[in-house]
């Protein structure tokens, strides 16, 4: 029996510093341990990538393919990203640019054409391409790999939403149907959709009309370390417990719920008064 051939599309990939990044090498981390035959297709990276100090170990039997691409942006413009105040300010100015023009102004979308010849001729003598959302550049080039190749199976996976995005919470509502024809019209060949919550596959059964399925995001940890830990006796803890949440806070969402839940739990003596910073 011959191996499955699987193709990998993802912007996010290593040395990219991001939560995004572990998703789809974990992917290609077991398929290939299970004996498929993974390819990924991703970008070089760009000043705007940064942090790029994920190290992660590269993946033996995973052929990794990445893309160089041009941008229309002046370079003059990008150099100066790397001061952490303009920085800051530029993604302030980002922000009001998706609310007017959508994801059209996000520059990793140039990718998609730069990456086009090369996935077309993979596209050819594959099984299977999983592509993970966003930027939007990922479903671009899976869409036209389907439709060069009918008979590959295409997984449409999504990390975050793209046209019912949070974040858009303040666009216009012309631009939100611009955008929602838009994604529609880009995954209207995927044979199936994954996601990460049980919400957000609703979400995205209701717009697309396709079977969507939950693929939770993982902590890949070796399991002997875990077994050792939990095998240890368990002291009192004796030092500040610490809550971190290092996603966005969305308008339609908030930690009301966790925090009422620590009062509550205090009230009835499940843990000391605590203070919050």
């Amino acid at each position: 029996m011959s191996k499955l051939r699987i193709i990998i599309v993802t912007y996010s990939w290593p040395p990219r510093n991001s939560i995004s990044t572990h998703r789809p090498y974990s992917w290609a981390r077991y398929w290939s341990k299970k004996g498929a035959d993974v390819t990924v297709i991703t970008a070089k990276k760009k000043i705007f990538d940064q942090p790029l100090g994920m190290e992660l170990p590269k993946l033996e039997g995973v052929k990794v393919i990445e893309v160089p691409y041009k941008l229309k942006w002046n370079i003059l413009l990008i150099t100066p990203l790397k001061y952490a105040i303009i920085k800051k300010i530029s993604k302030w100015f980002r922000r009001k640019l998706i609310d007017h023009a959508g994801y059209n102004i996000e520059p990793r979308n140039a990718w998609a054409q730069a990456a086009n010849p090369i996935a077309n001729k993979l596209a050819r003598n594959h099984d299977i391409v999983i592509s993970t959302f966003g930027p939007k550049a990922a479903h671009t080039i899976a869409s036209k790999m389907k439709i060069l190749n009918p008979s590959i199976y295409w997984i449409a996976d999504y990390r975050d939403l793209w046209s019912d995005n949070p974040s858009l919470i303040n666009a216009t509502k012309s631009l939100k149907e611009s955008l929602s024809k838009e994604e529609i019209e880009t995954v209207k060949y995927a044979d199936l959709i994954t996601s990460v919550s049980k919400d957000i596959c609703q979400r995205l059964h209701k717009l697309h009309n396709k079977t969507s399925i939950r693929i939770t995001n993982g902590f890949d940890i070796n399991e002997k370390i875990v077994k050792k830990a939990l095998s240890k006796k368990i002291l009192r803890l004796n030092k500040t417990f610490k809550i971190v949440y290092t996603g966005l806070i969305y308008n339609d969402r908030s930690p009301v719920m966790l925090l009422d839940a620590i009062v509550n739990l205090i009230k009835k003596k499940k843990f000391q008064k605590i203070q919050l910073l």
